[in-house]
């Protein structure tokens, strides 16, 4: 006995559909809503991925959006008394900003302890 796979025609294909697409009959409201929702849905993520190639460029250039733009504000910005000023104090290195490191490095004595 041979296994042979059984290609439909078109008009058997329409058939079936139709034959299927009663058995929706109740529920059209509910599928079009679905069949709308997908498509919106679809449309969303179409815009949030076209534009996720600008914000992760801003991102790694380090500037925003919004810096580009002018201020809405009308109070002045204010301005470094010299082109090249630093901030005061003594700049912290670490690998990221926010951490907290108790200690120096791994069996080293704690810089800080609870409540101190």
């Amino acid at each position: 006995m041979q296994n042979e796979a059984h290609n439909p025609s078109s008009a058997e294909r329409r058939r079936l559909y139709r034959r299927l697409l009663a058995f929706t009959k109740p529920y059209r409201l509910r599928l079009a809503l679905g069949i709308l929702a997908g498509m919106m849905s679809a449309g969303t993520l179409f815009v949030i991925f076209d534009n996720a190639n600008d914000a992760v460029a801003s991102f790694r250039s380090g500037t925003s959006h919004a810096a580009t733009q002018p201020a809405t504000s009308n109070t002045p910005t204010p301005q470094p008394s010299t082109p090249n000023a630093q901030p005061a104090g003594t700049p912290v290195l670490a690998p990221l900003n926010g951490t907290f490191y108790r200690s120096e490095g791994p069996g080293k004595p704690q810089m800080a302890a609870d409540g101190a």
